[in-house]
């Protein structure tokens, strides 16, 4: 005998769950939890998984915020699509962002690796298709993100005019741009 609690009938129950849990904080994780579930609930818990989603949660709030989900969804439009498209553009992009890796081993970390929060299980045929489909309106949906991407980094009614770093005068610029200028809306806080 280590330690004698005292009688069953006097027992300062709360002390020792507190002990317990004070104690489990040396064990493993799963031990952990499943001694502060025992004293807790009376039953025992199986630890099972766990997956991390810190990254991919940020990379889902930013996707969200540079409205890119919209953008999307109004390309696919009209179109009768079984794969899902965005899920799958969303597993590459967080995929390359997090743990680069090739699009076929992308299936297998969105499913094991990561929570993602996505509606279906990706298929490796799924991640095919959204490249084709991106790769069909790359030039719609690149100009909406730009244009996303410029209200949250400019914060003005349009984009600041080319200057030269010499003289700190505007310029006339080089010509034709990639991209035409146009109003920006002011921006609004997160």
């Amino acid at each position: 005998m280590l330690y004698s609690f005292g009688r069953k009938d006097r027992l300062d129950v709360d002390a020792i769950r507190r002990l317990v849990k004070s104690m489990s904080r040396f064990l493993p994780d799963a031990d952990a939890l499943a001694a502060q579930a025992m004293v807790t609930h009376g039953e025992e818990v199986r630890f099972l998984d766990a997956k991390p989603m810190g990254g991919a949660f940020v990379l889902k709030k930013l996707w969200d915020r540079l409205r890119i989900s919209e953008y999307l969804n109004k390309a696919i439009a009209g179109r009768k699509f079984t794969a899902p498209v965005e899920d799958a553009l969303f597993a590459m992009v967080a995929n390359r962002a997090l743990a680069p890796d090739s699009k076929l081993a992308v299936e297998d970390w969105a499913e094991n690796d990561v929570y993602l929060d996505l509606d279906k299980p990706l298929r490796v045929q799924h991640l095919y298709r959204a490249m084709d489909f991106l790769l069909e309106h790359e030039q719609d949906i690149q100009r909406e993100v730009f244009w996303s991407v410029a209200n949250l980094t400019w914060c003005s009614s349009t984009p600041p005019a080319p200057t030269s770093k010499r003289t700190g005068k505007t310029t006339g610029g080089s010509g034709a741009t990639a991209i035409p200028r146009r109003s920006v809306p002011i921006c609004r806080r997160w």
